[in-house]
């Protein structure tokens, strides 16, 4: 079951404090044309639907601003650090607003209603040919599987500074990554906010710690740690945000999943780096690494080319979807 949630065809929506009486006004306009586009799809009421979206999006970034402005304005006008707080919270109230616009399908129809377009982000992100094993080469498919169960059976005997790798979770390891989490973040399915577990006493981080320890030493995670609230967001500089490509996801997930992944993620690492696996060319995903270091060991070798009169040549491959296309069938 995909984590992607529907929403109700009568959710009143709420919308943000920058919403004023022309935006509503310009809305109800662009609502309009896209029923009209709906109900008769010519090029003639497609383009109005697109003149419509822009006119809407400009008085929004107008809007935007000067709320921005009235912000700083009244924040600075205050006499107390009351007072500036108390004008904050009024003005930045958090509220609902769908961000994601009608989608056009590839037929060219165009999807309205909530439920078509999270079938649609849904089929384009989550059920793609990409994620389809027997779309794979057999052949590649069978050789890879070979090679992970020759690496799994290779070394049974483990040695003695592997064992800890092994070892139960340690209080010292659960509150490191606690130390970790970033406050008011939003929270997962199970609706655990960052803060309870950062201003939670030595009997809630003992509980949690058995229960951590509990699903390590089990090999089962919680059905609902493997469960994700999934939002999408806007990619920027995109002429046509009537297209699914034109969002990407992120997924709202368990505060409780990301703290026993952060210390599973530590270990490996440590094991990784400390028995010198990964090349050491390769920059990221690591500590004290990063593309900075990638782009300089180009141009260097790129200067080094210029120096001894040789023609560098680069390839930059960019795999689609590759982080949804990682194999974990074992």
């Amino acid at each position: 079951m995909h984590p992607l949630s529907q929403t109700k065809e009568k959710t009143i929506i709420q919308h943000p404090p920058w919403w004023n009486d022309d935006i509503r006004e310009i809305k109800g306009k662009l609502n309009k044309a896209q029923k009209k586009f709906k109900s008769k799809s010519t090029p003639e009421n497609f383009e109005n639907v697109a003149k419509a979206e822009k006119y809407f999006e400009m008085t929004k970034k107008d809007a935007q601003n000067k709320w921005s402005e009235d912000l700083c304005e009244k924040i600075g006008k205050a006499k107390s650090l009351r007072e500036k707080w108390s004008n904050f919270k009024k003005l930045t109230k958090k509220k609902s607003e769908n961000l994601v616009h009608p989608l056009q399908e590839n037929d060219g129809n165009i999807l309205f209603s909530e439920s078509e377009k999270s079938n649609i982000l849904k089929n384009t992100f989550f059920e793609g040919y990409h994620l389809k094993a027997n779309n794979f080469n057999q052949q590649f498919y069978d050789d890879i599987t070979q090679q992970y169960i020759s690496i799994s059976t290779s070394n049974q005997e483990e040695n003695t500074d592997n064992i800890k790798y092994n070892d139960y979770i340690t209080m010292e390891e659960l509150e490191g990554s606690i130390f970790k989490l970033k406050k008011e973040s939003a929270p997962g399915p199970d609706f655990f906010f960052t803060e309870l577990f950062i201003n939670g006493g030595s009997q809630l981080k003992s509980k949690l710690l058995d229960i951590i320890n509990q699903s390590w030493e089990e090999g089962i995670i919680p059905l609902n740690w493997r469960r994700a609230n999934v939002k999408f967001i806007k990619k920027l500089y995109k002429p046509n945000y009537n297209l699914p490509s034109s969002y990407r996801p992120i997924s709202l997930t368990s505060v409780v999943a990301k703290l026993m992944e952060r210390i599973i993620t530590y270990r490996l690492e440590g094991f990784v780096e400390m028995n010198n696996i990964m090349d050491q060319e390769q920059e990221g995903f690591r500590h004290f690494r990063g593309t900075t270091n990638a782009l300089l060991s180009l141009t260097q070798a790129i200067f080094n080319g210029f120096n001894k009169d040789k023609t560098t040549i680069v390839i930059f491959i960019d795999f689609e979807k590759a982080y949804d296309s990682v194999w974990r069938e074992v």
